[in-house]
């Protein structure tokens, strides 16, 4: 997958490309492509927890804002969600994220 979240919203949060390489390796290693998703899903709910976090938010008003259930919203921040791609736009979108697909280098 070679999806990338563009913008971080704090210093300590690293790209997904760079953890995945800290952790991993770089790409192309067995080890590195067979955590991409579970990365990837870890990353996207760090992300939105930090956001909601920052901005005060409970689960609840979070969910409420996304039109998910809230225990749909745990499990994503916790990174135990299957994302469907029609959802991952809309989620980061309400959190002032783009997401975009670039080709690999």
């Amino acid at each position: 997958m070679g999806a990338t979240i563009i913008a971080k919203t704090s210093k300590n949060l690293t790209t997904l490309d760079e953890h995945l390489s800290r952790s991993y390796g770089e790409r192309g290693t067995a080890a590195r492509e067979n955590q991409h998703s579970n990365a990837f899903a870890a990353y996207v709910g760090a992300v939105v927890q930090e956001y909601r976090k920052e901005h005060s938010l409970t689960q609840q008003d979070l969910a409420d804002r996304l039109g998910v259930k809230k225990s749909y919203l745990f499990r994503i921040e916790n990174g135990h969600a299957d994302i469907r791609l029609s959802t991952l736009p809309r989620v980061l979108g309400a959190i002032g994220f783009d997401l975009v697909a670039m080709p690999r280098k």
